[in-house]
């Protein structure tokens, strides 16, 4: 079976309904989720930002992109990881 070692970009924006502290809780968690089946090359913080149309009635928002570099393993496992995604 082929190996396989890509390297995904994950763009988040959250909101700043529930303040700062709920975002810093929220980037550990997405980072920890991404840790359980690769690395996280880095996590750059764009900070507050105005979005280009509204989403669910918010014109701002805090943002940032999560570097992820997937753990090498079998082309059945990208697989099943895709397939994951798609279920969630």
């Amino acid at each position: 079976m082929a190996k396989v070692n890509e390297t995904y970009e994950a763009m988040v924006i959250y909101s700043l309904n529930n303040g700062e502290e709920a975002v810093k809780a929220l980037t550990e968690k997405f980072k920890a989720m991404i840790e359980a089946n690769g690395t996280v090359e880095s996590v750059n913080e764009w900070g507050k930002r105005k979005l280009a149309y509204e989403i669910d009635d918010q014109s701002e928002g805090l943002s940032g992109m999560h570097l992820r570099q997937k753990a090498e393993g079998s082309a059945d496992a990208a697989q099943a990881d895709s397939a994951g995604r798609k279920g969630n």
